[in-house]
C-alpha cells in the first residue's frame, strides 16, 4: 500500500505504476492522511520518505507514530533513527525568516561549534512536542544573523544520509535570528530551542545567551519534574565536554 493525501499525487501514482506494469494486485495507492488512517492489514515495513531538516515542515513523527501501529511484531520502520544539530552562523543579507541553505545564495560563515540538539528513534512513540538546550563555543568573534539546523538520518542501521549530501533529503535550514547577537571568540553560549514537529521553519522558538552567567541549579532547577532535571544533567554534560576542548 502506498497512501498519499495530495489528489494529484495520487493520480500521477497510479499512472506511473500503471505505465510500469503494476496493477492494484502488486501496489494499491490509496488517497488518505497518513496521520490518521488505518491500514487494512499488517504491514511487514513502513517506509515514511516525509523527511524534512529537524523534522520541520512534515508531520513525519505523526505519520510513523500512527502507521506503527500496523507494523507486524519485528517489522522494520524506514527511517530507524533522526538526528538533529545546530550552530550559529554569520549570514549578512538574509532576509527571509528561514530558508533552505542551498537555496540561501548568501555567503555563510559558521562562527559556533556545531552541537546535537535532538534525535528522535522511530521505533517507539515520541512527543510531537521538541525542546533541546545545548552549550556551544564561538570560534571566533562574529555578529550572529541566523541558526544553521542540520540533520543526520538513518535509514537503517547501515544506511546513512548526512546533511547536505544530496539534492533533496537533509538540506540545511537557516533560521533568521529576530536581533543579531555579537559573540565573543572563545566563550560559552546557551542555546535553547524549541517547537513542533511538523511546524514551519519561521516559528520555531530560540533563546540564546552567555553560559558562564548562567548559574547550574539556577538555570535548570533539581528535582522540579523529571523533564527538568534531565536538561540539567545534558547542560552539565555538554558544558563539561566542550570544558575539556578549550
Amino acid at each position: 500500500y502506498t497512501v498519499e493525501i495530495n489528489p494529484q499525487t495520487v493520480k500521477a501514482c497510479r499512472t506511473f505504476l500503471e505505465y510500469f506494469g503494476f496493477d492494484r494486485n502488486v501496489v494499491e495507492v490509496i488517497e488518505g492522511d497518513s496521520t490518521k488512517f488505518n491500514l487494512p492489514e499488517q504491514a511487514d515495513m513502513i517506509v515514511s520518505e516525509n523527511m524534512y531538516t529537524g523534522l520541520f515542515a512534515e508531520p513525519q513523527m505523526q505519520i510513523i507514530n500512527n502507521l506503527r501501529r500496523f507494523l507486524k511484531p519485528n517489522g522494520k520502520i524506514i527511517p530507524e533513527k533522526f538526528s538533529s544539530y545546530l550552530e550559529l552562523v554569520e549570514a549578512p543579507g538574509l532576509t527571509e525568516k528561514s530558508v533552505v541553505r542551498n537555496e540561501a545564495k548568501i555567503p555563510l560563515k559558521p562562527a559556533t561549534t556545531r552541537a546535537q540538539f535532538d534525535v528522535v528513534n522511530f521505533g517507539r512513540d515520541e512527543e510531537v512536542s521538541r525542546q533541546g538546550t545545548v552549550i556551544i563555543r564561538a570560534t571566533n568573534n562574529a555578529t550572529i544573523e541566523a541558526v544553521n539546523v542540520s540533520s543526520v538520518i538513518d535509514l537503517t542501521s547501515q544506511t546513512r544520509i548526512n546533511s547536505n549530501t544530496c539534492d533533496f533529503l537533509g538540506q540545511d535550514e537557516l533560521v533568521r535570528l529576530a536581533t543579531p547577537i555579537l559573540l565573543k571568540a572563545g566563550e560559552l553560549y546557551q542555546v535553547e530551542i524549541e517547537y513542533a514537529v511538523g511546524c514551519k521553519p519561521k516559528d520555531i522558538k530560540i533563546k540564546i545567551e552567555p553560559a558562564k552567567k548562567l548559574r547550574l541549579d539556577a538555570a535548570v532547577p533539581k528535582k522540579i519534574k523529571e523533564e527538568e532535571d534531565k536538561k540539567r544533567v545534558e547542560f552539565e554534560t555538554s558544558l563539561a565536554a566542550i570544558g575539556s576542548d578549550i
